[in-house]
Parts: C-alpha cells; structure tokens; sequence
C-alpha cells in the first residue's frame, strides 16, 4: 500500500467494512469502474478534504475534563488514603449529607481558598471541587474539611465581638483598663 496514505484513515475505513455486508462493498466497486462516477467520487473526495480542513483536529479539541471516578481510581496506587478520603466526601456531597445547600457548597469553597465554580449545576460544581481538592496535599485536604465541619458561623456573635474589639470593650462590657 502507498506510504502517502494516512494508516489512520485506512483503519477506520477497515471499521467501517465491518458494518457494512460484502454486497454493499461490492456495489461501490462496480460503481467506481464508470469513469463518469470515478470522478464523481474524486469530486467528493475532494469536498471532504475541505471541509476536514474546517474543522477542529482530534488533538487540537479541547479535553473533557477526566471523571471523577477515573481520577479517584488512579489517584488509589499512588495515594490510597488520599483517593478514599475524596471518593467518600464526593459521595457525601452529591447524597447531599454534606453542604446540603448551594450556599453552603459555595461558602465552602471560598472558605477553603478555592477556585469558585462559575456553573449553575450542583454535581458539576461537586466534581469541580474534589477535581480542586484532588490537587491539594491530604493534610491541607483536611485542613479544608475541617472548616466546613465547624458548621455555619453565627455572624450576629461574631458581629458583636467586632464591635467590642473596634470599640475597645473587653467580654465584660466595659473598657479595657489603661496601663
């Protein structure tokens, strides 16, 4: 076979020969042999290589991002406490047993430092997050957990602590003494 021709190419005309019957192969070959219809198909041949110029190539599109699942998965040979810690809190997220609410989820996430999720979507935001934690160490990955443990601030006891500190009020209610 001629070196010029894409393997590739060949291959996958070799995939489509599978689903088609030898009759319909066949057919093409018998109609290929007018001179007419050959240059037909050179025409077509043609029209293709065109529009494959339009188009994005397979290397050059822009990649899914990989499944959690899979990230996890491959994440265990190398850091098995790690991928368990993420696999158990990605279950827990998506069952809605931690950060139940959006708010709570984004509130998180800006507590933790991280990137916030820029979609409208609970699981895509959750996949977003452990794919963020993924790349963090385990014990800044616990570090963040905790945070989100200590349940939701009161901001009216923090709100009053800050008045006193601006003030000058200790716990007690009265100034500071003066040395």
């Amino acid at each position: 076979m001629n070196k010029e021709i894409n393997r590739d190419l060949v291959a996958d005309l070799a995939r489509l020969a599978r689903r088609y019957p030898p009759e319909d192969w066949d057919a093409i070959l018998r109609w290929i042999e007018d001179d007419t219809r050959r240059q037909q198909l050179s025409s077509l041949l043609c029209q293709l290589s065109i529009v494959s110029k339009r188009v994005t190539p397979p290397g050059k599109r822009e990649k899914r991002p990989q499944s959690i699942g899979r990230l996890l998965e491959e994440m265990r040979s190398t850091e098995p406490a790690k991928a368990e810690l993420l696999r158990d809190l990605h279950r827990r997220l998506l069952t809605r047993e931690l950060l139940p609410t959006p708010a709570s989820l984004r509130e998180f996430i800006e507590i933790a430092g991280l990137e916030s999720s820029n979609t409208q979507k609970r699981e895509q935001a959750t996949n977003q997050l452990i794919r963020q934690l993924a790349s963090l160490q385990y014990d800044d990955i616990e570090k963040a957990l905790e945070v989100a443990s200590t349940g939701p601030r009161d901001l009216g006891k923090e709100y009053e602590r800050w008045v006193a500190l601006i003030l000058g009020r200790n716990s007690g209610g009265r100034p500071p003494d003066k040395a």
